[in-house]
């Protein structure tokens, strides 16, 4: 889900790009004849543990990015996700990287979503997703960029920015110095990487090397692979759930 979940009330607490705010969910009706029933996760926290178990470089220590229509995020410390006390930590897209920026979802102003989630950079880019067709729209984006359009060029490389600011205040509140971008993220690295890596050596010296700004190791499945990997580990951990 992407969004604020309570996993053991099968809640959805925020949602803001779904607008759904409190919704219950009846997971095994969604989903039926599951012999194990139903898990429900924050979409950003389940890659964020793929990219754990996946990652060529053996990483322990990262914040996982995901750029998708809003901009979520993962903390791994020690082999382990990090969720704050309330389970909600990591929560990148909303960093304030422009205090007289545009209205977010979330009710805020200037977060990191409204300069670089997907519909921010398509409009910037003076592109829209019409009839529902995000794929298409990312796909005229980077013809594009390939062409060196100026405003597809110049959108990307204002959300590469942004993405610095945000990656920069995380990095000195958490102490953090290993980044893995997923989502659009990656997608757009060729264009994306040069001002993120300058807004980073601005805002937070010495905190991140440029080798460790890495794209994401599972792709766009990294969600689904991460959700079923924790149900796996939790079998494993008990077994009698199996005969139950």
């Amino acid at each position: 889900m992407p969004g604020l979940v309570d996993p053991a009330a099968a809640r959805v607490l925020a949602a803001p790009n779904l607008g759904w705010i409190d919704v219950d969910l009846d997971l095994d009706a969604l989903l039926p004849e599951t012999a194990l029933g139903v898990a429900l996760f924050n979409e950003a926290d389940a890659a964020a543990l793929a990219e754990l178990r996946h990652r060529p470089d053996g990483a322990s220590n990262f914040l996982f990015v995901s750029g998708e229509v809003g901009v979520g995020g993962g903390i791994v410390i020690g082999s382990e996700l990090f969720t704050g006390p309330g389970g909600h930590a990591g929560e990148v897209g909303h960093i304030v990287v422009d205090p007289d920026g545009g209205r977010c979802s979330c009710g805020g102003t200037g977060c990191l979503e409204t300069a670089a989630g997907q519909d921010a950079i398509l409009s910037a880019a003076g592109l829209t997703a019409d009839g529902g067709s995000r794929s298409a729209a990312m796909a005229a984006l980077l013809r594009a960029l390939e062409a060196a359009e100026p405003g597809a060029v110049a959108a990307v490389e204002h959300a590469g920015r942004c993405l610095g600011i945000a990656l920069a205040s995380t990095a000195r509140v958490v102490d953090i110095d290993s980044v893995v971008l997923g989502g659009h993220f990656a997608v757009l690295d060729p264009w994306l990487r040069e001002p993120l890596l300058e807004s980073v050596k601005t805002y937070a010296p010495g905190k991140y090397a440029p080798e460790a700004i890495t794209m994401s190791a599972v792709g766009e499945y990294g969600a689904l692979l991460g959700a079923a990997g924790s149900v796996i580990r939790s079998l494993v951990e008990a077994p009698h759930r199996l005969s139950a």
